[in-house]
């Protein structure tokens, strides 16, 4: 089953869990001010985030002290059962330079373009779309960032992506608490 909103977060179902592609990744400043984190204080702005789904966000670090990254997209209706990112399961399972294409749905022609960086999802790593998008995807991430000294780990070709189920069929329950959508 697939179901993708407007802000092309797309959630997946696997027996029990929901599990989100598609989420904007972006690199945590620690320099910002507490009070300018949450722009939704602001009462007009609460209203119009309420009408267009429900917030969907994952903060993922390296050690105690080490580089942020925060995962945001939305989801409407308000999905009833625990939603994970596909994203963070995928940078902890592949490692520290890594990069894959998995296929979503194979009669729709659907895919996603997951890769990490240092560890950490990439900001450009998380692409749900067509197999011509997901290519398209993977060339950007190529192009802007530097290959690790041992190359890249190719998790799942391009030429013949896995299915996505093969990513959390595996995920234990310590990965699953980091992956966990708020």
């Amino acid at each position: 089953m697939v179901q993708k909103n407007s802000d092309a977060v797309t959630l997946l179902a696997a027996g029990r869990r929901l599990w989100a592609v598609g989420l904007r990744w972006e690199e945590e400043t620690l320099n910002v001010p507490r009070n300018r984190r949450r722009v939704e204080k602001n009462s007009a702005v609460r209203a119009r985030v309420r009408n267009e789904g429900v917030s969907l966000t994952l903060m993922v670090r390296q050690g105690r002290r080490g580089r942020r990254e925060r995962a945001a997209g939305r989801a409407a209706p308000r999905p009833r059962r625990t939603v994970y990112s596909l994203a963070a399961v995928f940078s902890r399972r592949s490692g520290a330079g890594a990069y894959g294409v998995y296929c979503l749905d194979a009669e729709a022609s659907r895919y996603v373009f997951l890769a990490t960086v240092d560890g950490l999802p990439s900001v450009m790593g998380d692409v749900a779309g067509t197999a011509e998008e997901t290519r398209e995807a993977l060339q950007r991430f190529l192009a802007f960032n530097t290959a690790p000294e041992g190359g890249w780990s190719i998790t799942s070709p391009v030429d013949s992506p896995l299915p996505w189920e093969t990513l959390v069929a595996s995920a234990d329950r310590r990965a699953l608490a980091a992956s966990r959508l708020r």
